[in-house]
């Protein structure tokens, strides 16, 4: 009785915490201002009368695809849509810790190991529910498309990753592991629901014409450069976010370091540059530390895959079948840290995609909670102790994003590189004789 009246009492708390947490994101969503408050606009405009004008924003870095799929909230009073968006974030946020415990293969005894990567993404869950963004939807559909493709059902899991990206591009990432896998029913689930949700349901929604006016604006945007600020530093021209402190970007946290570029807070201005350099080098050292990062990503991703023998050193020093992570789980883990080097734009809502590598590196060593709240504390400090304005201003969610994906991609690399070695060696020693050999398949049947 004692337990199960303990349960009670804790699911009655959870529910109360959601009850009362729907109701104030639902008055604030009426009082302040969110970009929930600029979708609900797009969408009412868009449900009474669809047309290319009712864009945002000729900057608008959305997807047509994405007023599309939510237009039927546009029916909807502004709090009412608000409170459908909090429902949805909440029931996937569920399923974000049943896809996870699944994926890590969780016995019930560990599932109390997910409280350090849920403390740590806390403050960006809020934020993302205070907001009404869709962070959390998409990592919910990315999960569950790799907890499909391990199961076998691949053209479902390429499925939740199309529509994934039609609601927000960038999810797109996600399928890189699995094209060069060559897993061909993933990319025709992804290829199949883009046609579908971009042509099918864009056309029925809004006609032909207007579908296609729409995405020619969208794709002039995301393609050439705005006439009216060519090059200007303090505009990044990646998706032309500006140079705000909370933009966590390669681009962005570059052009407040390297240049005379002030970073915005809320109306004030900073300077945090530590190096003065024209926007000649800006550029230049911004495209190569986004093609680093990119090449660096698809490296290790290749690494992984061609580590088929599982020989890891010791930087990941749990065997799989010893409460270990599978290589879905490594590449996903893996692909949600990477995004972080490589996005266009990075606001700390985005930084909620941290939680499942959080959770491999807590189910990696599982027997270490102080190495992991050390790294929290550190995390908190950097956020609010030593003063969130300058310590994000540099970076410093950018750097441990590396940090984090290093985590993963340095025994993926290592493996490459040790198959290279041996392959040389190979090559210079000659082919092995062919009794060596035959021997060897005797020892290994023997033994």
């Amino acid at each position: 009785m004692d337990a199960s009246s303990a349960q009670i009492r804790q699911r009655l708390i959870l529910i109360a915490a959601i009850v009362i947490g729907g109701i104030v994101i639902t008055v604030r969503s009426e009082r302040s201002s969110s970009d929930l408050k600029g979708f609900h606009a797009v969408w009412v405009a868009n449900w009474q009368q669809p047309s290319v004008e009712n864009r945002p924003d000729p900057e608008d870095p959305y997807a047509p695809s994405f007023y599309v799929l939510f237009a039927p909230l546009g029916a909807l009073p502004l709090w009412g849509a608000a409170l459908v968006i909090y429902l949805i974030n909440i029931g996937c946020a569920w399923g974000i810790l049943r896809l996870t415990i699944g994926l890590l293969n969780l016995p019930p005894p560990d599932y109390a190991q997910l409280w350090i990567p849920v403390v740590g993404v806390a403050p960006f869950f809020l934020g993302t529910l205070s907001l009404g963004q869709n962070t959390l939807i998409l990592m919910c559909l990315v999960l569950g498309a790799y907890a499909f493709a391990r199961q076998g059902r691949e053209f479902r899991g390429g499925c939740l990753i199309g529509l994934a990206t039609a609601i927000k591009v960038y999810p797109v990432l996600f399928l890189v592991p699995f094209a060069l896998r060559l897993r061909w029913k993933v990319c025709a689930g992804f290829l199949a629901t883009i046609v579908f949700v971009a042509g099918g349901l864009g056309t029925l929604f809004l006609d032909y014409e207007t579908n296609v006016g729409w995405y020619h604006s969208w794709g002039r945007f995301v393609s050439r450069a705005d006439q009216d600020r060519l090059e200007d530093p303090a505009y990044p021209r990646s998706m032309r976010c500006t140079a705000r402190y909370n933009n966590q970007a390669v681009h962005a946290v570059l052009a407040r370091v390297m240049m005379d570029v002030p970073a915005k807070w809320y109306g004030d201005r900073f300077q945090v540059n530590l190096l003065k350099c024209d926007a000649a080098t800006w550029r230049r050292t911004r495209t190569g530390a986004t093609l680093f990062f990119a090449g660096l990503g698809i490296a290790a991703l290749c690494g992984l895959r061609l580590n088929r023998r599982r020989q890891w050193p010791r930087l990941l020093p749990v065997a799989e079948t010893v409460g270990g992570i599978s290589r879905d789980a490594r590449e996903l883990g893996m692909v949600c840290s990477w995004f972080f080097l490589i996005s266009p734009m990075v606001w700390t809502h985005y930084l909620v995609w941290a939680f499942f590598p959080l959770a491999c590196v807590v189910r990696q060593r599982p027997h270490r909670p102080r190495m992991a709240m050390f790294i929290l504390g550190a995390w908190f400090a950097a956020e609010f102790l030593i003063g969130s304005k300058f310590s994000r201003a540099i970076g410093v969610n950018l750097w441990a994003g590396l940090l984090l994906f290093g985590w993963f991609a340095a025994p993926a690399l290592h493996a490459m590189m040790m198959r290279f070695v041996n392959f040389q060696r190979h090559r210079d020693d000659g082919p092995i004789p062919l009794s060596k050999r035959s021997g060897d398949k005797i020892k290994r049947r023997a033994a």
